[in-house]
């Protein structure tokens, strides 16, 4: 019990200081804007390790079907055909991420060609804004 306790002691106290966690500008500049865009309770497609993104925004990610090349292989086509032409309106998402020496162009470049149909990048920024949507998002990000 002792051994567990000492293992799982550095994860518990990263775990409980998450709530306090200072997040650097951009960081803050970008969940800002994800928040300002988003309903409280929709899901933002996450398809990248974009983690203090969402917490920043205070948001939710959903299927993260392209961050590793073994989880598109699982559920990436399955999503893309659930979505079909009607995304969420909302991703997290780069086009240039790598995982262990695998670039995502390589291993998932149906997600590749979907992203640039439908969506839409904010600025330089992880966001992409689903092309009806885009608009009215930089209207909502640019009002405040």
């Amino acid at each position: 019990a002792g051994l567990v306790v000492m293992i799982s002691a550095p994860y518990m106290s990263t775990f409980s200081n998450i709530g306090n966690r200072s997040f650097t500008e951009g960081v803050s500049v970008v969940g800002d804007a994800l928040h300002k865009i988003t309903e409280e309770r929709e899901g933002v497609w996450q398809l990248s390790f974009s983690n203090e993104i969402l917490i920043a925004a205070d948001r939710t990610g959903i299927q993260n079907v392209g961050a590793t090349p073994w989880m598109w292989e699982a559920f990436g086509n399955k999503a893309l055909s659930t979505y079909g032409e009607n995304p969420p309106r909302v991703a997290l998402y780069n086009k240039d991420s790598e995982c262990w020496g695998h670039l995502l162009v390589d291993y998932a470049p149906e997600l590749v060609t979907y992203m640039d149909t439908y969506y839409t990048q904010y600025g330089d920024t992880q966001i992409y804004i689903r092309n009806d949507y885009y608009e009215e998002a930089l209207e909502i990000i640019n009002s405040n």
